[in-house]
C-alpha cells in the first residue's frame, strides 16, 4: 500500500513539475546507497545491545523459572495437605476437640474446589 501510494504521489509531482519528479528518480537510489552502511551499523549494534542484555538477563531469569516452578511445585504438594488439615478437627489435648478457624476452612475448601479439576472431582 506504501507503494502505491509513493507512485501515485509521484505521478502527482510529475504532472506538477516533471524536471523535479525525474531529478527524483535518480537521486532517491544514490541516497539509499550512501545511507545503507548506517543502516547495517543501527542493526548490527540493535543485535549486540539485545545480546548484551539477554546476556546480563540471564540469571534472573532462570531464578524466576526456578522460582515459578519451586512455587508451583509447593502449591501441588503442599496445597492438599493443608486443605486435609482444614477438613478435619484439631486436638487442643486428649479431653476435648476444637475445630479449625472457619475463615481458614473456608479458604481450604475454595482451594480445593479449584484444584478439583487437578485432583477429581470431590465429594461433598
Amino acid at each position: 500500500m506504501r507503494t502505491l501510494i509513493a507512485i501515485l504521489l509521484w505521478f502527482i509531482l510529475f504532472v506538477l513539475c516533471w524536471p523535479l519528479a525525474l531529478m527524483l528518480i535518480f537521486l532517491l537510489p544514490l541516497i539509499w546507497l550512501i545511507l545503507l552502511p548506517f543502516r547495517i551499523v543501527g542493526f548490527t549494534l540493535e543485535v549486540v545491545f539485545k545480546l548484551i542484555g539477554a546476556i546480563l538477563l540471564f540469571p534472573f531469569r532462570l531464578l524466576k523459572a526456578i522460582s515459578d516452578f519451586a512455587s508451583g511445585c509447593l502449591m501441588f504438594f503442599t496445597l492438599p495437605l493443608l486443605i486435609w488439615r482444614c477438613t478435619k478437627p484439631v486436638c487442643a489435648n486428649r479431653n476435648s476437640v476444637q475445630n479449625i478457624d472457619p475463615g481458614l476452612r473456608t479458604f481450604a475448601l475454595r482451594c480445593l474446589a479449584i484444584l478439583s479439576g487437578v485432583y477429581g472431582v470431590v465429594e461433598r
